[in-house]
Order: structure tokens, then sequence, then C-alpha cells
């Protein structure tokens, strides 16, 4: 015994109906928000990426605010490994020298942190 699938389908549109049902530019451009929608109520779909460049003993980006869920990408240029620590002790990780360390933050707060090698190498990441 076998089993039948019956589909029904329209017949298909020429090209000129389907050029006015979607544009291009329609099609591959980005939705802006609602302008009627407070900041409070727009919820970010996608995490934010900042670049940080320790360069030297110091931070281009000593001070950084972002959203939950955002990371920091911690990029070294300073001539040597560095670890990467909170205040609170907690480390945040190993960044060897020319590469790059990046770091979700996913709760709210002010995370000082330094380099344990070197503690002028220091910033502060606000999470609100």
């Amino acid at each position: 015994m076998g089993i039948g699938l019956l589909v029904a389908c329209s017949p298909p549109a020429d090209e000129e109906t389907i050029s006015q049902d979607i544009a291009p530019e329609t099609a591959e451009s980005e939705e802006l928000p609602d302008e009627s929608v407070s900041d409070e109520e727009y919820v970010k779909v996608y995490p934010e990426e900042y670049d940080a460049y320790i360069v030297g003993n110091s931070v281009n980006q000593y001070r950084l605010e972002i959203k939950p869920g955002d990371v920091v990408n911690w990029i070294s240029n300073i001539g040597h490994d560095c670890m990467l620590v909170f205040e609170s002790g907690e480390e945040m990780g190993y960044l060897p020298d020319q590469e790059t360390l990046s770091y979700s933050f996913t709760e709210e707060g002010e995370y000082h942190y330094y380099c344990q090698e070197n503690d002028m190498i220091s910033g502060i990441v606000i999470v609100e």
C-alpha cells in the first residue's frame, strides 16, 4: 500500500507582479525601530561589540557604557602578555600580545578591570 501526497499550487506569478510586491531595496534593508517606541521598550536583538585597544600603558576606551549582552573585544599591542582581572579578583581572561580577548557582559553593574602584569592598564565597563 502506497501513501499519496496531493499538493495544490497556484500558477507562478509573472516577474512584473513579483517586482511590484517586493522592491529590492525594501527586501534587503534593515527595518528601523518604530519611533513611537521609547528606549525602555526597545529590545535589542543582536549584541553590540566594542573594541578597546591596549597600547603601551593605556586603554583607548578607558570607560565603556554598554547594555547587557554586549561584547567587549580587548586588542593587545603592549609588548607582553596580560591577564585581565576584575577588581573583585575574578579573572576575565588571558590576553597574549598581538591577540584579542572577547568578554560578554550579561549582568548590569560596574566592572573595574586591570592587567595583573601592569596595573596602569585599567578601565571600567558600565553595563546598564
